[in-house]
């Protein structure tokens, strides 16, 4: 999991941790189910529990699954646990 300054998290095989940009390989990251606006507070307070894992690479324009990000901008990393449910997801994802 490598913890990004603006708030953002990936959750990948990191690579290079000790140049000027780090590589993110088989990046995923999470997404917030959008709340429709017509929503009823029950069906809004389940969405805003709903958390999805979105593979980088499955985006509309098409990238590869890696990423790089410059160093500075990450404020930290860890490992997962195998058997975290991060961990369970992406293993499920391949």
């Amino acid at each position: 999991a490598v913890f990004s300054n603006n708030v953002q998290v990936f959750f990948c095989k990191l690579k290079n941790f000790n140049g000027t940009y780090l590589k993110l390989e088989r990046a995923f990251y999470t997404k917030k189910q959008d709340v429709p606006a017509t929503a009823t507070d029950e069906q809004k307070k389940a969405i805003e529990n709903n958390i999805s894992l979105v593979k980088v690479g499955d985006e509309v324009y098409g990238p590869e699954n890696i990423m790089m990000i410059r160093s500075d901008q990450v404020l930290f990393w860890q490992d997962l646990k195998g058997d975290s449910k991060v961990a369970k997801a992406i293993d499920d994802a391949k």
